[in-house]
């Protein structure tokens, strides 16, 4: 006759639940914490977008370029947690915002015009006033004036020009690759070494201009990865 102990069923039962519903708890643990920073990311470049624009802004202010307004648009490649891969990666991914500043009496502001006598000293005192654009892509910037932005609408013909215009889009496209290396361990003369692998970021935005896309590539940006746990 064969006795068995209930409660050796007992203890297989909670391991088995506590093996399922452990994994199911971590995944949500890990997408809450991604959702999180995600969230704070996007904060972080909305406020450093607006604090940038103020002073780039500030520092015209006053002085033959004191454009009508400034508009800085900002992109940043940060790295995010993917519970997927065991945190082990640490890849990055896209956070953008852009801030609008006006600081200054100005109203209006004078448009390049035909009457200027080319290569004159006054030649680009129109262009210097213009609503200021600045593109940053991680740590590279490139800056532009309304008049290399495509309108949605044509502008009056005159000297002056009242107003910011309606812009198209100032951001066509971006472009973001990360390259994994993974990490692994070698084992030689009874010694372990742990290569902890890299992940390499690149990423570019382009700007809609009347010429074309125009490319702001940013760093290439590297880290190491995680170890694997072993």
């Amino acid at each position: 006759m064969t006795i068995t102990d209930a409660r050796v069923h007992a203890r297989g039962q909670a391991l088995l639940e506590l093996a399922v519903f452990g994994a199911i708890a971590l995944a949500a643990i890990g997408f809450l914490i991604r959702v999180g920073l995600r969230m704070n990311y996007d904060q972080e470049v909305r406020m450093a977008a607006f604090r940038r624009a103020m002073a780039a802004a500030g520092a015209d202010n006053g002085t033959d370029q004191d454009a009508m307004g400034t508009l800085f648009y900002y992109a940043s490649s940060r790295q995010m947690p993917n519970p997927g891969d065991g945190y082990t990666s640490l890849t990055r991914d896209r956070s953008e915002a852009s801030g609008f500043v006006e600081w200054g009496n100005k109203l209006s502001y004078a448009f390049e015009s035909d009457n200027i006598i080319p290569m004159s000293p006054d030649s680009d005192m129109g262009r210097k006033t213009q609503p200021l654009i600045v593109v940053r892509q991680d740590h590279t910037e490139k800056a532009f004036r309304q008049d290399d932005i495509p309108d949605d609408e044509s502008l009056p013909a005159g000297d002056a020009e009242i107003g910011l215009g309606a812009f198209h889009g100032v951001v066509t496209k971006s472009d973001m690759t990360n390259t994994v290396t993974a990490a692994s361990v070698s084992q030689a003369d009874g010694v372990s070494n742990l290569d902890p692998g890299s992940t390499i970021t690149s990423a570019t935005t382009y700007v809609n201009t009347k010429t074309g896309a125009v490319p702001v590539p940013g760093d290439s940006l590297s880290n190491s990865t995680t170890s694997p746990g072993w």
